[in-house]
């Protein structure tokens, strides 16, 4: 794993070879997350310096560039100093926050919901907004010389993901081709998993696979790396995700928990420190509050992939 200053993770929704859909209204949620769930011990541990994983989503090239300036913005509005710690892959990240190695995590939703299979107890602080948008647009990329035209047409083909724990570049992109009635455990025999969107990206641009899972703001970011997006085209459209989940470990005090949440809550791009923070090219406005409702489809998607591999999730 990799360390540095605290890192968020972040989306930018950028269509394949086309402009970004426009910004769309911030949900507000029925109820927020409370910090202490029903039945759960409030939690002691207060440290003097706060320590925060995040998955690798973006690979680590991404995040030396672009996560010290929010790492500056929250440590300022948090009032203590932080360590950022990047997963080696999405599972690590998981067992980081389980294990107790670190008090505060950045998951993405799937990730979120099976960090919280393992800690019932975790406290949901926040979650992300990108474009004015609480969820983002998962699909399927093809070459746009291969002639697939149909999610059908993927049956037997190689196909690359992110990680098992990615929801965008994994879970509703699988669920998808499972709707499609293809088998998935042939799908899975002929995968491979690149654990960053980026190496997705441009394991299709390169003719290495027939398809690949991943989001609209991975692709902005594998332009700036020099892949040539310009051949890719959009399948299909895998669904509408949550954004990821800014979160606690239950044994973390209440009042921690609280003072974290506020620092995301106050860091974004209407104030001059969160612009400072916040003002790269990969667009993130800041975060929200955050509600269990919010992530129920990622359950419910879960639930179906997990019934189609028997359990492989």
């Amino acid at each position: 794993m990799r360390r540095i200053a605290l890192p968020l993770i972040l989306c930018v929704l950028v269509a394949c070879g086309g402009e970004a859909p426009p910004p769309a209204s911030v949900e507000t949620p029925a109820a927020d997350a409370p910090l202490v769930p029903d039945g759960c011990a409030p939690g002691t541990l207060y440290p003097g310096t706060l320590v925060v994983a995040s998955i690798p989503y973006m690979g680590t090239a991404v995040s030396n560039e672009v996560f010290n300036d929010i790492a500056n913005g929250i440590s300022e509005e948090l009032g203590m100093p932080l360590e950022w710690i990047i997963g080696e892959d999405y599972d690590q990240t998981v067992r980081l926050l389980t294990e107790g190695k670190v008090q505060v995590a950045n998951l993405s939703p799937l990730a979120y919901i099976k960090a919280r299979e393992l800690l019932p107890c975790l406290k949901l602080l926040a979650t992300q907004v990108s474009r004015g948008d609480t969820r983002y647009s998962s699909f399927i990329l093809v070459r746009k010389d291969r002639g697939i035209t149909s999610v059908k047409q993927l049956e037997g083909k190689r196909i690359a993901f992110v990680n098992r724990t990615s929801a965008s570049g994994f879970l509703y992109p699988m669920a998808t081709l499972i709707r499609a009635g293809l088998d998935p455990t042939r799908i899975l025999e002929d995968a491979v998993f690149l654990d960053a969107h980026p190496k997705v990206i441009e394991a299709v641009a390169a003719g290495e696979v027939d398809a690949g899972a991943t989001f609209f703001g991975a692709v902005a970011a594998a332009r700036d790396q020099q892949v040539d997006t310009g051949v890719l085209r959009v399948l299909a459209l895998a669904g509408r995700i949550p954004f990821d989940a800014i979160v606690a470990h239950p044994d973390v005090d209440p009042a921690l928990a609280q003072r974290v949440r506020d620092a995301f809550l106050a860091l974004n791009s209407t104030t001059d420190r969160g612009r400072a923070a916040l003002g790269h090219r990969i667009e993130i406005n800041g975060w929200v509050l955050p509600s269990e409702e919010v992530y129920e489809t990622v359950r419910e998607t879960l639930a179906l992939v997990r019934e189609a591999t028997e359990g492989g999730l």
